[in-house]
């Protein structure tokens, strides 16, 4: 019976994945979710879109800021410096990687059921399926945030390509921009690389680590 109820929940999200209605949990085939802005249908389910024109951004942020629930986050992690309305938070020792995935799952307002999966162990393809296939705590619409905070807000298309990523799955390497509806369930078929793009991920955040340790020393 747990089978065939995952089965059913995976089978709602496949196939209603282009609308919902915000009166239901989950997308009813072919309806769509309203008003849109700000609600979309994401892996079946209604979610409000993230807009760079309300809430704590005021009129917006400029690039490479990105508006969060906390205000204007510097995207491009690779300076080792956090930046929220401008405001620089510096860092007298480099950061490991782990710590800065984690931190910036925080400043995204990712999922308190996900951030134990904001680390380099914990972000492996296991858990990963578990959230596509609906049988995790951790809510698909925070899938984005979790692979642009993995990547550091960098582009790795080039790692990819290099390690033979299909052309379809580019769009979890270049996480320059924080995408909210970059990923679908048509991305399932990509879960087979992702121990690849995940390999670029952490050897550009090892790369950046000793980076910062040179300049801090």
């Amino acid at each position: 019976m747990t089978c065939l109820l995952k089965i059913f929940q995976l089978l709602i999200a496949i196939y209603s994945v282009k609308g919902c209605m915000l009166a239901l949990p989950t997308c009813p085939f072919g309806t769509n979710c309203t008003p849109a802005p700000p609600a979309a249908c994401l892996f079946g389910t209604c979610a409000k879109q993230q807009s760079n024109q309300v809430g704590p951004c005021g009129s917006g942020c400029e690039p490479p800021k990105t508006c969060t629930p906390k205000g204007c986050l510097q995207t491009m992690a690779h300076h080792g410096v956090k930046t929220f309305q401008g405001n620089p938070i510096a860092t007298s020792s480099p950061i490991n990687p782990d710590a800065r995935f984690l931190s910036c799952c925080q400043s995204l307002a990712v999922g308190d059921s996900c951030l134990p999966i904001c680390t380099f162990e914990s972000f492996n393809k296991q858990e990963i399926s578990s959230i596509f296939f609906l049988s995790s705590q951790c809510s698909p619409v925070n899938l984005g945030s979790m692979f642009h905070c993995a990547a550091f807000g960098a582009d790795h298309s080039s790692c990819c390509v290099n390690a033979g990523v299909d052309a379809e799955c580019l769009t979890f390497c270049d996480q320059e921009e924080l995408s909210f509806d970059k990923i679908s369930p048509s991305h399932l078929k990509c879960l087979p690389h992702f121990e690849t793009i995940k390999s670029c991920f952490y050897n550009h955040a090892i790369r950046e680590y000793y980076r910062q340790d040179i300049v801090v020393n």
